[in-house]
């Protein structure tokens, strides 16, 4: 990473720029896609979300990082952490949801995001977590697939009112 950039663990003082760095990541990916989600969706998010990583983050079920440029925090990565069932091949009954992997705008295609999952990676081999999930949009999956990550078309979701 160039010297100008520096990648740490996040701590509680970082949960209001994640939550804005999440909602940029949410504004930039519906821009991408020709749609706008309305602001009043987004507040509400990024309001709930503060409330999520203040727990989350506190009692360590999720850890974050936040790269730094200038005094200013322009990039950040978060893992969550699961029980999951044991399956043939890792019966430790853990797995971590990695997301929220966002670098604005000017500072992208500069190996940051790299350095983020990279970081990632390693605290939760660390952790004795080898299953890590992730959902990849089309501007990231190449990086995920240089780092190992294999895609899985058999994932479905259902948002039940």
């Amino acid at each position: 990473m160039a010297d100008d950039f520096i990648l740490e663990q996040a701590t509680l003082s970082d949960i209001m720029i994640l939550a804005k760095l999440r909602r940029l990541m949410f504004e930039d990916m519906a821009a991408a896609q020709g749609k706008n989600i309305g602001s009043d969706l987004l507040d509400t998010m990024e309001e709930a979300y503060v409330g999520y990583l203040k727990e989350h983050l506190a009692d360590q079920s999720s850890a974050a990082w936040v790269v730094e440029s200038n005094g200013q925090i322009i990039a950040c990565g978060v893992a969550s952490f699961l029980a999951w069932p044991p399956f043939p091949g890792d019966t430790s009954g853990k797995a971590a949801l990695l997301y929220n992997l966002y670098v604005t705008p000017q500072y992208q295609r500069r190996g940051i995001a790299r350095q983020i999952m990279v970081a990632m990676i390693e605290y939760c081999r660390a952790r004795g977590v080898r299953l890590l999930k992730l959902n990849a949009t089309p501007k990231g999956r190449h990086l995920y697939e240089m780092l190992g990550f294999l895609p899985d078309d058999t994932a479905m979701n259902l948002f039940s009112s």
